[in-house]
């Protein structure tokens, strides 16, 4: 079927607009978060969506994972550290909804996952490309850490709802 234009090779980029990110840490807003069961059915874990704020790559969104419970006591203990790291860096002392996280400012440290190949028929092929994970959290630099009311327990994170 006629393409109704010609196309030219010149004119395609070399580099996907969806490259990794370089690795370091990132200022970010979160969008999104999600909590999701695994597929295996025995973890739970917030499945975050990212923007980021500076200090390169303003705009590019980042996902991450977050465990929140798991079944395996050890992996549910990495599980509460990291969650512990992400309250801290929101500055939450409590989590009760997924919608406390959204609009929080923090830091993230991203590393770069290299791409997975695979071989098919001799040839070499990507069979998932590169990307980025993030592998810690921090409170951007002037915020405030979590504060409790004492009498109510209640966190006062500025972006919570009312």
């Amino acid at each position: 079927m006629n393409l109704g234009t010609e196309l030219n090779i010149n004119d395609m980029p070399e580099e996907s607009s969806f490259a990794p990110i370089p690795a370091g840490w990132y200022q970010v807003s979160v969008k999104a978060v999600e909590l999701k069961t695994s597929n295996a059915g025995n973890s739970t874990y917030l499945n975050i969506q990212y923007s980021i704020l500076a200090p390169t790559n303003q705009g590019r969104v980042v996902f991450g994972m977050c465990g929140v419970t798991n079944q395996d006591p050890d992996k549910e203990a990495t599980s509460r550290y990291f969650l512990g790291q992400l309250m801290r860096a929101c500055a939450l002392s409590k989590l009760t909804d997924t919608d406390q996280l959204i609009g929080a400012n923090l830091e993230i440290q991203l590393t770069v996952k290299p791409a997975v190949m695979e071989t098919v028929n001799g040839v070499e092929i990507e069979k998932y490309p590169a990307g980025n994970n993030v592998k810690s959290y921090r409170a951007m630099a002037g915020s405030s850490l979590p504060t409790t009311n004492p009498s109510s327990g209640a966190s006062t994170a500025p972006w919570m709802k009312k």
